[in-house]
């Protein structure tokens, strides 16, 4: 290249570098002239000449960082352990940490609410408590402002009597005060600052000065965490009695790191919510030293996508710099994806507002008590008296004992604590270890509990506690004992009482379990008692306790020898109402002479309920005098106690405590509440004018489950005022109430593989409710809505509703919330059908290959290997969610073509539609009744069909054995293939065929009692396919007719596709069915569970926890439920259901005006013909006893446990169902007249009368007997 066309093209370089850098050294030179460097208010810094180069350069170094960022959530249908970690509360590694937690609700009624717990180092946390109802009502925390308080413990999220906690991590939390709260989740984690847009971070680090290369670290202030979005709802009662149910869109926000007292200037957070389900959350942040002015936030859509805010024009110094100037109007703009938003904000009341500003407290400062903290200690002596360290440890003197010496170590001028010592767990130890015939008899008690009969158990524990009474203490504790009690004063009486390892907690009180003695005099007396209360320990009622409560058989006691008091007076103060929870009431109990009249509720005592204000100062609320006919006092002559009546009538009609004292009282349990940092339950005695304290416990009452929260702990969250559910379709398979462990384990998979079919990452499809699943129509039915309602959405309506359900307001939501599909639609269409068979075969080598092994395995192991291989029941609904999905798409494209453009379907065009999707055979379920017709078949060709009828289910099987082995390999070939099958068949605690087999055998005896004719087929269909298309009566095309005879075939084998990858799914789930069994089965034998049924009665979540913890709160939880299920299992909804689920009212006697001889329903035909017979009304099928051969059954709806019940039927009548539903599907393969969709059809009719379904026309009528 010629040396002039060298330089002339780097001239030309430099002239193009010149044109780019000119404007650039402009501004900059015009920026650093002119451009300001003062900050606004002295705090908020300006941008500065350079900011749009720092800006985008910002940008690209925090894009970088986040790559190199992992994720602290995966989208896994269960958490891992590091997510767990990061829900639970947080370690504290510094002086100024904190780690905070909070519930910010609100709906767009005017209700509001804020629960925050703020824990520090030292267990001291800071509870915010903020209600504000739509009438104006506002409740706050007793103390409010001064909300500091010390935290019940270390590792959870309580303190002032409120309580967070974990019901299954980044999904449900309970919240409970004065009132039962949940908390549902409805989006993922948003994680900060990961999810934060990378530009507001850019831009917040743009404004300030770069004084180091560091400079990404100002960002650091702004802590770690995350925001959820959800639903708080449950009840409060306020100060007045009042119950109010609220039902809140919220935010779950937790923050750790650096206290923001020592960096923050001012915050401010805006959350807002709309009916539409439309949620944000807005916050601008200003540090001290380091980013003056951040501002970022995320929404949470309709359809249900989260997506952080990318622009906004909130700015501090326009917003409330000072405390006299907050606006009660306040207006800004923000963007999500360019789309704009303008929330105009109204504040809440002044007293409501809580805004940070720095600078000291106007507030006093306050002082919290000394904690009484139960030492992390290690010992090995038999006896420690209640000074000793050792003795406030609870695992080596049992609860009981602790919580005795940690009162002792609190004993001040206001009240005193008997002394007295305790018996260490390793004397017991010890004792066990000096008896083996001891040892040996607890050993068989451990061996033979989870399999032996009440009355086997109790005869071993009477053996265990009479060889414990005969076997004297060993020498070596006994000369521990006596040393220790010769340092005491012999003279006076002592009660020996027993002090078990984890009782006296806030979970497991064990009150009353184990054996207590009063009034003991004598070192003889003593070590008898001793004795006794070892073996109290296995008496029937503290083992069957410890085994209710899924706590271990061998469980390990310490025992309490204390000074008695001869109190004048005694009885039980709790320093919040047991009740109702109200923190303002301290409630006394009391009566003559000690306590145990009280505690035992032998006499009726004085009830004193004193109020408590702000600043802890009590006065007099109401006394009402007891009865208190009779006292209990020690026996001074023969020891123990004795009881004598009250005869003096001043005694008895007048309180026993002054005023005085039952205020001095209250102080002593003010200031034990706040060294525990709990609500407690103290027993307390006076004599002689001195207050003794004898026994301090939580107040187990505050946190225990309602019936209306079991009721409602698992629902589903409604983010949205304009949702809409229904029973139908999914009704049929979980027609009845679902179990805890089903919605927590197979519902989650059956969302999470609809979504990734149905492409609706964000939204479910199933809605839980009341312990019944239900779909979402607009997530589900709607979820591609066109522009107006069509031919299309009509022909889903028939195949799934069997009516018209669509409603112009649905359509309009579904609209705004999904909007209407493009051209992608058809090419997603075109990819299913034409995968579908890939779908098949990879159904059934899942199903094939799929063995979940859970023999050998002990609890844990099989819990994890459960967890672990769940992916393999998602994959293979996902498959059978494709194949669903092409099916409804092939029927519905048949539906468009036979109706011929009309913009609606006819009568007519229901009667060809069944006609038509008659000829789609080949289906899965029905080999059910053809099998068992052969089975009958073969029974009556013995000749001795009615010797088989009248014997009993069980001894008809041995029937089988002796008289026919060719039927006997039927019938065990059939619970082979099929016997994985039953109703409810997609819940795992359902009993399958191959589980009651001879529910079968109930059937085939039904089935024989038909007599000959049982060896005649089912109604077959003798017309071909042709014919059917011929007989179309509404089509008027020729062309119709034959594009119709092309996608038959089509529809024949999606609709067999579709029924074989559901057998998939049902055989895979019945391995987990059977696995859970079996984890049943070892929990009872590792004493977790007292019956292997509990596990169905459980959440998958707790399962785990409970194999960690040996929680007794879960198994109570799970019993409850249990006791309850039955009764929700009945429940009712409508088939279409607008917002909250709500029950129906089913009482007959609302029919009861229309059940007369002229009564005719309407219903949807899905297949063709007559029958006039016997109805037959069962509403369960544990009523099919009823049934008669050539009944026509009238039911809510049927699924595949009904099918053996097919061969005996003329005819089926459902109340909900469509064309694709279960019933239709088995009569069409049948020849059975059907129809569906027939509202309240089982309160109409009864059986007994005669009926006339004529399912050509969709029509059920009663008719007179002998018309026809």
């Amino acid at each position: 290249m010629p040396v002039e066309a060298m330089i002339e093209d780097l001239m030309d370089w430099f002239w193009n570098l010149a044109l780019f850098s000119l404007p650039l050294v402009g501004y900059s030179l015009f920026s650093k002239l002119f451009g300001s460097t003062e900050k606004i208010h002295g705090i908020y810094t300006k941008p500065e000449w350079n900011f749009i180069l720092k800006k985008w350069y910002a940008f690209l170094c925090l894009t970088r960082r986040k790559r190199k960022i992992l994720d602290k959530f995966s989208n896994n249908i269960f958490a891992s352990i590091e997510e767990e970690a990061v829900e639970n509360p947080q370690h504290l590694p510094h002086e100024e940490s904190i780690d905070s937690r909070s519930f910010i609700g609100c709906d767009v009624k005017g209700n509001a609410v804020w629960l925050k717990i703020v824990r520090k180092n030292h267990r001291s946390a800071e509870i915010w408590i903020h209600l504000h109802l739509s009438n104006g009502a506002i409740y706050q925390l007793l103390f409010h402002p001064h909300t500091l308080t010390r935290s019940d413990t270390s590792d959870t999220w309580s303190g002032g009597g409120l309580k967070f906690q974990i019901c299954e991590p980044f999904m449900r939390w309970r919240i409970t005060f004065n009132g039962l709260l949940r908390w549902k989740a409805c989006s993922n984690p948003f994680e900060l600052p990961g999810d934060i847009s990378t530009k507001m971070l850019a831009e917040a680090v743009a404004r300030e000065p770069w004084r180091s290369g560091d400079w990404l670290s100002m960002l650091d202030e702004l802590g770690d965490g995350y925001e959820q979005w959800g639903m708080v709802f449950g009840t409060v009662e306020t100060e007045e009695g009042n119950l109010h149910e609220i039902h809140m869109q919220s935010l779950n926000k937790h923050h750790w790191g650096l206290n923001p007292a020592v960096w923050q200037h001012r915050r401010i957070t805006f959350n807002g919510v709309t009916k539409e389900g439309f949620m944000f959350s807005l916050t601008a942040v200003s540090s001290i030293e380091g980013v003056t002015h951040a501002t970022f936030g995320h929404v949470r859509l309709p359809n249900g996508k989260q997506l952080p805010v990318n622009w906004c024009d909130l700015r501090l110094p326009d917003i409330a710099e000072h405390s006299k100037c907050i606006p009660d109007h306040y207006v800004f703009r923000f963007s999500v994806c360019l789309n704009y938003y303008s929330p105009a904000v109204s504040s809440l009341p002044k007293k409501l507002l809580n805004i940070w500003y720095d600078g000291d407290c106007p507030d006093f400062p306050v002082s919290l008590s000394d904690h009484l903290l139960e030492p992390e200690v290690e010992g090995s002596n038999m006896v420690v008296i209640f000074s000793d360290r050792e003795c406030q440890s609870s695992t080596i003197v049992g609860g009981k004992g602790a919580s005795l010496a940690l009162l002792s170590s609190a004993a001040c001028s206001q009240f005193q604590v008997p002394s007295g010592f305790c018996l260490t767990t390793h004397a017991f130890d010890y004792q066990l270890h000096c008896s083996p015939d001891l040892k040996n008899e607890i050993n068989k008690l451990n061996d033979m509990s989870s399999e032996c009969s009440p009355e086997e158990l109790k005869t071993q524990c009477e053996r265990i506690s009479e060889v414990f009474e005969k076997t004297s203490i060993c020498d070596e504790v006994r000369q521990e004992v006596l040393k220790v009690l010769s340092q005491f004063d012999v003279s006076v009486r002592y009660a020996v009482r027993s002090s078990a390892v984890g009782e006296d907690s806030e979970d497991l009180s064990a009150a009353g379990q184990n054996a207590t003695f009063l009034g003991l005099m004598g070192e003889s007396n003593i070590l008898l008692a001793i004795q006794k209360c070892w073996g109290s320990l296995y008496m029937y009622q503290s083992v069957q306790y410890r085994r209710q409560n899924g706590q271990p058989i061998n469980a390990n006691m310490g025992v309490v020898v204390q000074q008695m008091i001869p109190a004048d007076v005694a009885g039980v103060m709790f320093t919040c109402h047991p009740v109702t929870g109200n923190p303002k009431e301290v409630l006394i109990t009391a009566n003559y002479g000690l306590g145990e009249s009280v505690v035992s509720a032998s006499a009726d005592p004085d009830t004193i309920i004193l109020m408590r204000n702000g600043t802890d100062k009590l006065s007099l609320k109401s006394s009402v005098p007891g009865k208190k006919k009779h006292r209990i006092d020690m026996n001074d002559s023969t020891g123990g106690t004795v009881t004598t009546e009250i005869s003096v009538d001043t005694l008895v009609n007048e309180l026993c405590l002054s005023p005085d004292e039952a205020i001095a009282l209250g102080k002593i349990g003010i200031q034990l509440e706040s060294m525990f940092g709990s609500a407690r339950d103290i027993e307390w005695a006076i004599y002689k004018g001195i207050i003794y304290i004898l026994q301090a416990r939580p107040v187990t009452a505050l946190h225990s489950w309602s019936d209306f929260e079991l009721l409602h702990e698992l629902d589903s969250p409604v983010a949205s005022e304009e949702e809409f559910f229904t029973t139908a379709n999914l009704g049929e398979v979980f027609l009845e109430g679902t179990s805890p462990l089903s919605q927590s384990f197979v519902i989650p998979l059956l969302n999470n593989g609809m979504k990734k079919v149905m492409r609706s990452y964000y939204l479910d499809q199933l809605h839980l409710s009341h312990h019944h699943a239900f779909m979402n129509v607009l997530n589900v039915i709607l979820r591609e809505p066109e522009a107006d309602i069509s031919i299309a959405n009509k022909a889903t309506e028939l195949a799934v509703f069997g009516h018209s359900i669509i409603t112009p307001q649905m359509h309009r939501i579904a609209k705004e919330r999904h909007g209407t599909p493009n051209i992608t639609r058809l090419y997603d269409y075109i990819k299913r059908v034409v995968f579908n068979k890939w779908e098949l075969k990879k159904a059934l080598k899942l199903q094939d290959e799929f063995k979940l092994k859970a023999k050998h395995l002990n609890t844990l192991e099989l819990y994890n290997k459960i967890r672990n291989d769940a992916f393999v029941l998602q994959e293979v609904i996902k498959c059978h969610s494709n194949t669903s999905q092409v099916s409804v798409i092939s029927q519905i494209v048949s539906m468009i073509v036979l109706t011929e453009r009309s913009k609606d379907i006819s009568v007519d065009h229901a009667s060809d539609i069944s006609l038509f999707l008659s000829q789609c055979c080949d289906v899965l379920s029905a080999e059910i009744p053809v099998a068992l017709k052969e089975i009958a078949y073969d029974i009556l060709s013995t000749g001795r069909g009615d010797e088989f009828c009248s014997l009993p289910p069980p001894l008809a099987v041995e029937w089988l054995d002796l008289n026919s082995g060719k039927v006997r390999q039927k019938y065990n070939d059939f619970l082979l293939k099929h016997g994985h099958r039953s109703l409810q068949e997609f819940d795992l605690a359902t009993e399958t065929w191959s589980m009651r087999p001879l529910t079968i055998i109930e059937t085939l005896q039904s089935i024989v009692k038909q007599g000959r004719e049982t060896s005649k087929e089912l109604n077959q269909k003798t017309t071909n396919a042709a014919d059917v298309i011929r007989g179309l009566i509404s089509v008027k095309q020729e062309r119709t007719r034959k594009i119709l005879s092309w996608l038959l075939p089509w529809c024949q084998k999606s609709v067999a596709i579709r029924e074989t990858t559901k057998a998939c799914v049902i055989k895979v789930l019945h391995q987990f069915r059977l696995a859970f069994r079996e984890l049943g089965q070892l929990m009872v034998k590792e004493s977790r569970l007292p019956d292997a049924e509990l596990v169905f009665y459980m959440t998958f979540y707790e399962l785990g926890y409970l194999l960690n913890t040996r929680d007794p709160v879960i198994v109570n939880k799970a019993v409850m439920r249990k006791r309850h299920f039955p009764k929700w299992s009945k429940l009712r909804f409508p088939e279409i259901i607008s917002g909250l689920p709500v029950p129906v009212n089913e009482n007959q006697h609302d029919f009861e005006h229309q059940l007369n001889d002229a009564v005719t329903v309407q219903g949807t035909p899905v297949t063709q013909g007559n029958a006039c017979g016997r109805a037959c009304v069962v509403p369960h099928l544990n009523q099919i006893s009823q049934l008669q051969p050539g009944d026509i059954l009238i039911t809510q709806c049927t699924d595949i446990g009904w099918t053996p019940y097919f061969p005996l039927l003329a005819g089926v009548v459902t109340e909900i169902g469509g064309l694709i539903s279960h019933g239709a599907v088995i009569a069409r393969e049948y020849g059975l007249p059907c129809i569906v969709g027939v509202q309240n059809a089982t309160k109409l009719f009864k059986t007994g009368d005669i009926v006339l379904l004529a399912a050509t026309s969709g029509t059920l009528r009663k008719v007179a007997e002998g018309e026809s």
